[in-house]
């Protein structure tokens, strides 16, 4: 899970219609709370959806954290997770991360750049056509 500097360019580029409406609420995966919390496997446990709108936060030490509701939460996709929505482990689709002539542009906008955030570009520009600007994705 990208825990670099560019933590919060990471959180604005996750946040994003395409990238949440793949999100399988449930346990295993990284949110972040708009509430500044950031909501891991590690210190967190997703209890499955308690309302329509909610799921059920638990603290790994037991403690009640409250029902969260969706909008309040921004899916973090892992590594393995960007890579899946691409097919990412075909030795073709590695190929292609390898060189994608995008990787030099991106890393203009988001300095030390995580695994992550340049899975996460490549998935943009493979599936919507669009790039990240340092701001914003904008369809290329």
């Amino acid at each position: 899970m990208d825990t670099s500097e560019t933590y919060n360019v990471y959180i604005k580029m996750c946040d994003c219609k395409e990238i949440q409406e793949q999100v399988k609420w449930g346990d295993g995966n990284n949110y972040y709370s708009w509430e500044g919390r950031f909501v891991s496997p590690v210190q967190y446990f997703v209890k499955g959806v308690t309302k329509p709108d909610c799921i059920h936060v638990i603290a790994a030490k037991g403690e009640y954290f409250k029902d969260v509701e969706f909008g309040e939460l921004v899916w973090l996709p892992r590594q393995d997770q960007l890579q899946e929505m691409v097919d990412g482990t075909s030795f073709e689709v590695l190929d292609e991360f390898i060189g994608w002539r995008e990787f030099e542009a991106l890393v203009k906008f988001v300095h030390n750049a995580s695994m992550e955030q340049l899975w996460l570009a490549f998935v943009m520009e493979e599936l919507y056509k669009k790039q990240w600007d340092g701001t914003e994705w904008q369809v290329i």
